[in-house]
């Protein structure tokens, strides 16, 4: 059998917390490590856009999978409007002509832009 190049052994993480997990490392370290998870999606309350999609789908009786066929986007873009996660302009465009509406109506359903 053939030894491995050095590069080979010294390949993977070289940071600890990264081989290990950030929780582990903060148990078994003496030493404290700046390992915050974030999560993109866990927004403030005044992070979060104000809209109404969800009660405009709701009242054309259409699910979230048959917006996101029209407006040809995924389901998971447009749960995360509903919540209040911002949106590119385009995926806006897209949402508002899926629902019927026209461009100038832009305000009935994403207001305060």
């Amino acid at each position: 059998m053939l030894p491995l190049p050095s590069r080979a052994i010294a390949r993977g993480p070289s940071n600890p917390s990264a081989q290990l997990g950030c929780s582990k490392i903060l148990r078994k370290s003496p030493f404290k490590l700046n390992c915050k998870k974030i999560d993109h999606f866990q927004k403030r309350e005044r992070d979060l856009i104000h809209n109404h999609v969800q009660k405009i789908r709701e009242e054309l009786l259409v699910s979230k999978a048959e917006l996101a066929r029209k407006a040809k986007v995924s389901p998971l873009t447009i749960d995360r409007i509903e919540r209040g996660i911002n949106c590119r302009l385009e995926t806006k465009r897209k949402i508002i002509l899926a629902l019927g509406y026209k461009l100038s109506d832009k305000e009935k359903i994403f207001p305060e832009d």
